[in-house]
């Protein structure tokens, strides 16, 4: 039997993209030193320089000397124009959809999420869990942030069923949603929970929903059961 010992600057380098491909460190900006990261992730010099290395590598930082470790201009995105929701998808193969909510509750928001949605931080959030299910399988694990000042009343109920047609209830019209997608090994937990070997990759889609007077009204962080579901995007040209 496999075990998932992920390194650890393998666990710093996943971070890191995150926050810069989230935004969290701009393009342009200066990411904090080796000293601040060492005291931040609580590791040595050589780990975060193994980190950082790969952010490199991967040439989404530059290392500037006498100035310091920054973040790579992104020249382009690819944009998809047309995206069906979980339960559009599954009805459209035959299947029975269904959502379980895990966890609900009402939190203070970080810095990183802060950022993305467009509040304050430690303005209050609704952070929640949602399994998604295609015929009784688990296909889909969400973890999502929703403002609370401008959903006062979002519920259980409603994410059991489409959170998309609660905002729509609240006056608001979607415009679009930013993903960023990436492939990503499974933390022992989520492997468990898709019946998967923790060396299998599953796909993480950053998703990040934009009204049409252009206010984030939703950031998701999904994880998809990858052998068993594959989410489709319609290119228009």
């Amino acid at each position: 039997m496999h075990t998932n010992k992920i390194p650890l600057y393998e666990k710093i380098y996943h971070d890191l993209r995150e926050k810069i491909q989230t935004d969290y460190y701009k393009a342009g900006e200066i990411i904090p030193t080796e000293q601040e990261l060492m005291n931040l992730y609580h590791v040595s010099r050589v780990t975060v320089r193994k980190a950082t290395d790969r952010l490199v590598e991967a040439d989404l930082l530059t290392r500037k000397p006498g100035y310091g470790t920054v973040v790579k201009e992104r020249f382009f995105t690819n944009k998809t124009v047309e995206y069906r929701g979980f339960n559009e998808e599954m009805k459209s193969h035959g299947r029975a959809a269904s959502t379980k909510v895990t966890a609900f509750s009402i939190i203070s928001c970080d810095n990183c999420h802060a950022s993305i949605l467009g509040i304050e931080p430690n303005d209050q959030v609704y952070h929640f869990i949602r399994h998604r299910y295609g015929d009784g399988i688990l296909l889909q694990i969400e973890e999502s942030y929703m403002p609370v000042k401008i959903f006062p009343d979002l519920s259980i109920q409603w994410l059991e069923n489409s959170k998309f047609d609660y905002i729509r209830k609240c006056g608001y019209t979607i415009d679009f949603a930013m993903h960023l997608t990436t492939p990503i090994l499974p933390d022992t937990e989520t492997a468990a929970k898709f019946d998967l070997d923790p060396l299998t990759p599953i796909i993480k889609i950053n998703n990040t929903t934009f009204t049409i007077e252009g206010m984030v009204v939703d950031y998701t962080e999904q994880y998809l059961n990858s052998p068993k579901y594959q989410l489709q995007y319609m290119k228009k040209k």
